[in-house]
């Protein structure tokens, strides 16, 4: 499987996402949220690589990964 970047640091992502992952064995590549602090918070607690300072960099993986967009409906526009 394809490794999974992370679009969204929220508490879906903390609670439900990355466990589900791990039980599965997937790798996760990184993440990247608006709040810096807490993607790299969620970094720090589930082992992370990588924080990506934005979507645009987080987005320079092209098609080597799957992404997991997790970020409130009103903020896809």
């Amino acid at each position: 499987p394809k490794p999974i970047v992370i679009i969204g640091a929220g508490g879906i992502v903390r609670d439900a996402h990355l466990p589900a992952y791990a039980k599965a064995g997937l790798t996760v590549a990184g993440v990247t949220d608006l709040d810096a602090a807490r993607a790299k918070s969620l970094a720090k607690d589930w082992h992370l690589p990588a924080v990506f300072p934005s979507v645009r960099a987080a987005a320079g993986h092209g098609t080597e990964v799957v992404y997991d967009i997790a970020v409130p409906p009103g903020a896809i526009m």
